[in-house]
């Protein structure tokens, strides 16, 4: 009962309403993210999203970015990896090349000499098609290869009756066993297969003459000489005598850093190129005038010799008014040499002469100051070397005591650590990819470093004359160990294995000359007193450097020819034409094939200084000497292979009044007693006989 009325007590429960059903918003249904298969290359480069629009995506409209794509529109990247590589595969089986046209244009402007590179240059910015281009390029190869393939692969052949003697055929003749040596005669050799076999064997300058090289250096087409002259106004001209200056003189005989001169003279600036430097080195470099009038005729007020020299002379008045300075010294040392070549020696070595007062006045020759910029001491460092290699070759030439008695204090940097310190000139040989250059570093310095040796022997030989300091034979024979020690400790490129350049040769030239010189002294002098031992040392280095000289010779006339200007040549050419003559008087000489060959190698050393007469005077004067000693039989060969030329009575009297009034030049005030007696001893030198 109780319990019944305890559950009246409870409310009754009411039912629990229902929950509100949820209804969710509506949807927007969104477009599908569009899958890009390939992106451009700007998107792929920075890694960003792209929408892979075509022509331009979003992302490089928005950022002004280049929009480029790899692959076709429709083509994903695999695919386009896939075509490309069939069609090079198909233009391989087609014989074409595996290089596009672009590559192949790249690399004709790259390796084609200046001219040429123009000139595609020209036809790009007109708009022509590549493979256009490229066509005419191959056809216009295919012209120059049937008319300029023999010139470039050139190889100078001796005359029929020539015969190459036989002590030269020696296995120990190492000049005969050279690359330059097996390279000139298995060019001409019918075994030999085939022009690749030849181009893979050797470098282009083992297989092609110096003269066919060209001098390549940018700043050569900067410079502007009409900026530095009153003489001419065309610069292509005058850039082109530039060039083959540096290629020809300035390779044997350097009187300044070429790298200084080319910057100043491109820059503007006379810190290291000059007026007077310039105007003298084109006075030289009118050698390589195509008329004969500019090169010969320096009497002759119309040839560009006699005009750049009077510009030269003109502008060493006016340094009179400045202070000495390198540019002017380095002027004289280019002078020197074009005077004397020109046959006014007197004024040449008045030249030699200031430029020996204006080095002590600036102090090259000795500790350089402290003040001096870097860039200062390089030049003036230089510079010394190139003097005191010039003066110490006239001193001995001229058979006068050493002028130096001490190398400059500035030492000559070993060039396998500082090779920077020495100039370089870099060449293209036609048809050549590649670059070729010379050692230099390693030639500048033999060069000092044999001179050196020289000046001593010819110290020795000076004081012979006075027999109280006469050296004894102990003193020569060491000087002989040091010539044949410098020999032996060459670099390998200065080998005799390996010279190919007429520098090169010319250094061994060079040497064989001092031999030779120095043993027939100690033969003439000391013959009857040297020990057996001693004499038979001094024979044999005196035979083995007269026929290498003549192995040279014939090796530079086969592969380079005597017919290119080199004013060095004048004198190598000289002493093989009077060796000849001198055993074709020997009584001893009787022997039918020794004759002949006497008089085939006297042909080939008359020949070259008579075309080498037609570049500088006091050759072609030498070589009126030599046809004076020359047999009737002997000259009348030289004259079916040459063109005689003789001297009018009015262009002789024109030169002799032109000479007169050349009168010797100064500039330094030389108070110096033993500067003063220089000058007088200088100027006295003169070409005897």
């Amino acid at each position: 009962m109780d319990q019944d009325n305890n559950r009246r007590s409870y409310r009754p429960l009411v039912p629990k309403d229902k929950a509100p059903v949820f209804v969710p918003p509506p949807r927007v249904s969104l477009p599908k993210r569009i899958l890009t298969s390939v992106a451009c290359e700007s998107c792929r480069r920075r890694k960003i999203k792209c929408n892979g629009l075509r022509p331009k995506c979003l992302a490089c409209t928005k950022g002004h970015a280049e929009c480029v794509y790899a692959t076709e529109p429709a083509e994903t990247r695999f695919s386009a990896i896939k075509r490309k590589n069939d069609e090079l595969q198909k233009q391989l089986d087609n014989g074409g090349s595996s290089q596009s046209d672009l590559q192949q244009l790249f690399e004709a402007i790259r390796d084609r000499d200046e001219k040429d590179a123009v000139i595609i240059m020209g036809r790009i910015r007109a708009g022509e098609d590549p493979s256009t281009i490229l066509r005419h390029l191959r056809a216009g190869d295919l012209l120059l290869q049937l008319h300029l393939a023999p010139e470039t692969k050139f190889r100078n052949s001796f005359p029929p009756a020539f015969r190459m003697p036989k002590r030269l055929r020696l296995p120990d003749n190492v000049y005969f066993r050279s690359l330059v040596y097996e390279a000139t005669f298995i060019e001409s050799s019918p075994s030999t297969s085939s022009t690749i076999e030849l181009h893979d064997r050797f470098r282009p300058q083992y297989l092609k003459p110096y003269s066919a090289a060209e001098v390549t250096d940018p700043r050569l087409s900067l410079i502007k000489p009409s900026e530095w002259t009153n003489v001419l106004t065309d610069d292509e001209m005058m850039r082109n005598m530039i060039r083959s200056y540096f290629q020809q003189e300035h390779q044997s005989l350097p009187f300044f850093h070429k790298d200084y001169f080319l910057e100043d003279m491109m820059n503007g600036s006379n810190e290291f190129c000059s007026s007077l430097l310039v105007n003298a080195v084109l006075a030289e470099s009118c050698s390589f005038c195509p008329d004969t009038t500019s090169r010969l005729e320096y009497w002759n007020p119309k040839s560009l010799r006699y005009r750049f020299l009077a510009e030269s002379r003109r502008l060493w008045e006016l340094e009179l008014e400045k202070e000495p300075s390198i540019t002017t010294l380095q002027a004289a040392m280019v002078l020197n040499p074009v005077y004397n070549m020109s046959s006014m020696e007197t004024q040449g070595l008045s030249f030699g002469a200031q430029a020996l007062a204006l080095s002590h006045k600036l102090g090259i020759l000795e500790s350089l100051p402290a003040e001096l910029n870097q860039r200062q001491r390089h030049v003036y460092g230089y510079t010394a070397w190139c003097l005191y290699y010039w003066i110490s070759i006239q001193y001995y030439t001229y058979v006068k005591p050493p002028h130096f008695r001490q190398p400059p204090q500035t030492p000559l940097p070993d060039p396998e650590k500082n090779a920077q310190w020495y100039e370089e000139v870099a060449f293209r040989y036609p048809r050549s990819r590649t670059m070729s250059s010379q050692d230099f570093p390693h030639l500048f310095k033999a060069r000092c470093e044999m001179l050196q040796i020289a000046n001593q022997v010819s110290l020795c030989m000076c004081q012979a004359k006075n027999e109280g300091e006469s050296p004894s034979s102990e003193e020569l024979l060491g000087l002989l160990d040091r010539y044949q020690h410098w020999l032996s400790k060459l670099s390998p490129c200065l080998q005799p294995s390996h010279i190919v350049y007429p520098v090169e040769l010319q250094l061994h030239l060079q040497y064989h000359t001092f031999v030779m010189n120095l043993c027939e002294f100690l033969i003439s002098r000391d013959g009857n007193t040297l020990t057996p031992e001693a004499a038979k040392k001094v024979n044999r280095a005196s035979s083995q450097s007269r026929d290498s000289f003549v192995s040279i010779m014939l090796l530079f006339y086969l592969r380079h020819g005597y017919d290119m200007q080199d004013r060095i040549m004048t004198q190598y050419l000289s002493i093989l034409a009077y060796m000849s003559l001198k055993q074709l008087g020997d009584r001893n000489l009787t022997l039918h094939d020794d004759i002949e060959e006497s008089r085939g190698i006297l042909h080939l050393a008359a020949k070259g200084i008579s075309v080498q007469g037609g570049y500088y005077y006091l050759t072609y004067l030498v070589s009126l000497a030599l046809q004076k000693e020359m047999s009737p039989d002997d000259l009348a060969v030289l004259y079916q292979s040459t063109v005689g030329k003789g001297e009018d009575g009015s262009t002789e009297h024109m030169r002799a009044r032109h000479e007169e009034t050349q009168y010797p030049i100064h500039i330094v005030s030389i108070k110096d007693r033993r500067l003063g007696n220089l000058v007088k001893e200088y100027s006295a030198m003169r070409i005897q006989n």
